[in-house]
């Protein structure tokens, strides 16, 4: 997809990409007392989950360097569909990764980035303030607390620049809540929508199957978050991590919906209790 109109953008977007930076949390704990071939299984899984997406929108690529995926806009400049695609296709990754006990945290920013390929074609390098811009937003002191994504305000404020009211008309619908100059990322837009539909009657299938894999993987989601909130074997400052979180998201989605998704996990074979993987 091109980028329509480049030129007339200010000059600051012109050569911008939105990038999601995601980290496998728990990973050195994982290395540490997994076999290598599970380690290999759990950073392959990751890779899937992008690749899916890859192949369903076509305009975005994935790098990998050890815990750390980035998954970035090939095209450059900025457009208000990169930026509607990169922050609803975090949230499905995160939700995939989240309901195969994979918890993961990360960020999107909008900036320079770079990507080519070295003079002998053997490697990718890749560099850029977009992704300095990333890794420091996931990084802040308060966003640790937080197992889940933050928008940067390089992100939404190029949005305001070009679509005034869109990121404030957004979060009246609870895909994001502002916290400070930050966005926490509501991943679940297919469990609101599948619980307005299932309060009309319009789901007329198994919960198991209704738009999957989105859907089902929503719910097993935020099972996993609320079973982990709970879950005493934890180290409590990674128990109390799980717990802000769980409150964040279960505002975001209204009380009603957050209890029909407990509710409702058995049907979507939630996954099992007591996940140990540390953040």
């Amino acid at each position: 997809m091109e980028i329509s109109q480049k030129g007339s953008l200010p000059p600051n977007l012109q050569q911008g990409r939105y990038l999601l930076y995601l980290d496998i949390l728990g990973f050195k704990d994982i290395v540490r007392t997994r076999s290598p071939r599970a380690v290999y299984d759990v950073v392959n899984h990751v890779l899937q989950v992008c690749a899916r997406r890859e192949k369903l929108i076509g305009d975005f690529r994935t790098l990998c360097f050890s815990d750390t995926i980035v998954f970035y806009q090939k095209p450059v400049g900025w457009a208000e569909w990169a930026f509607l695609d990169i922050y609803s296709i975090g949230g499905m990754i995160w939700s995939a990764l989240a309901a195969a006990h994979i918890p993961a945290r990360g960020a999107i920013s909008f900036g320079e980035f770079t990507v080519e390929v070295d003079s002998g074609g053997r490697h990718e390098i890749f560099f850029g303030n977009g992704l300095i811009d990333a890794y420091e937003t996931e990084n802040a002191d308060g966003n640790r607390e937080w197992v889940g994504l933050t928008i940067s305000p390089s992100a939404w404020q190029a949005v305001e620049c070009m679509v005034p009211r869109l990121i404030d008309c957004f979060a009246s619908e609870k895909r994001w809540r502002r916290v400070g100059n930050v966005l926490r990322l509501n991943p679940f837009m297919m469990l609101s929508s599948g619980y307005t539909d299932y309060q009309i009657g319009e789901i007329d299938c198994p919960l198991a199957t209704w738009n999957a894999p989105e859907f089902p993987n929503d719910v097993k989601a935020y099972h996993f978050i609320s079973e982990q909130s709970q879950n005493q074997r934890l180290p409590e400052e990674v128990r109390l991590k799980y717990v802000f979180t769980l409150s964040v998201l279960s505002d975001l989605l209204g009380r009603d919906c957050a209890e029909w998704a407990l509710r409702i996990a058995p049907q979507v074979a939630a996954p099992s209790k007591g996940d140990q993987t540390g953040l």
